[in-house]
């Protein structure tokens, strides 16, 4: 009996450190992904235009366009991935938790309380 009650404490508190790897690791990725989002790629986006622009003017080489061109393609392909890792991340705490996580945020804000709901 008492090694059936350490296998369940064991196996609660692999789930619960795996959950919080999930969780760390998909807040990081939320980050990355606002930055890319709302500061690398406009300013990619941005220099990519000015540059293009430039070169029909006279003002830049082609081969300046192609290097502009190349940084906005490589930081489009980094938030891609970003989205990518984001999707695996909660796939992978819809896995530990047992259920899709919209059902779970859904409960969380139908009840009046979130540390009600966390002590339960």
């Amino acid at each position: 009996m008492n090694k059936a009650l350490d296998e369940q404490i064991a196996t609660d508190l692999w789930l619960k450190t795996e959950l919080v790897q999930a969780y760390e690791a998909l807040s990081a990725v939320q980050n990355e992904i606002g930055v890319l989002r709302n500061e690398i790629l406009p300013a990619a986006r941005s220099a990519f235009e000015v540059t293009n622009k430039g070169y029909e003017l006279g003002r830049f080489s082609f081969l300046e366009v192609l290097d502009a061109q190349r940084t906005l393609f490589q930081n489009q392909i980094l938030h891609v991935r970003a989205l990518a890792n984001y999707q695996r991340l909660i796939n992978e705490i819809e896995r530990l938790i047992g259920r899709p996580l919209n059902r779970v945020l859904n409960q969380r804000t139908t009840n009046s309380s979130v540390v009600k709901d966390y002590e339960e």
